[in-house]
């Protein structure tokens, strides 16, 4: 556990956030380091990018954890990210966890990986 503590701490955290205090941090302290990462730039524009968290086998009645998060670039001419720099999860297929919906502007591909577990 505290390893991934750590991992979590130094992956994530900024200078006014520990990295166990965002979302990124948070799943990987609960379920570990992802088997298979995705990533795919918004059909928005490239300042809204995604990453998708694949678990093989980690909750029980579930073959497959999805962890969907989401930063995009607040000011181009400052190049603050929301949150400070963190991904926020926007969807996973867990219950219990937090979810708003697949995006809309989650390329076509990875909607469709993402719909395949439903």
């Amino acid at each position: 556990y505290m390893h991934r503590v750590s991992l979590a701490n130094q992956r994530y955290g900024t200078p006014r956030t520990m990295g166990v205090s965002t979302d990124m941090g948070r799943v990987l302290l609960l379920y570990g380091e992802a088997d298979r990462i995705e990533t795919a730039q918004s059909l928005l524009g490239s300042d809204r990018r995604y990453v998708l968290w694949i678990d093989q086998d980690r909750v029980r009645g579930f073959r497959t954890g999805l962890f969907l998060f989401l930063t995009s670039v607040r000011g181009h001419a400052t190049g603050a990210y929301e949150g400070h720099g963190e991904y926020r999860q926007v969807y996973s297929n867990l219950p219990g966890e937090y979810s708003e919906g697949i995006p809309g502007d989650l390329p076509q591909t990875m909607e469709s990986y993402i719909e395949g577990f439903k």
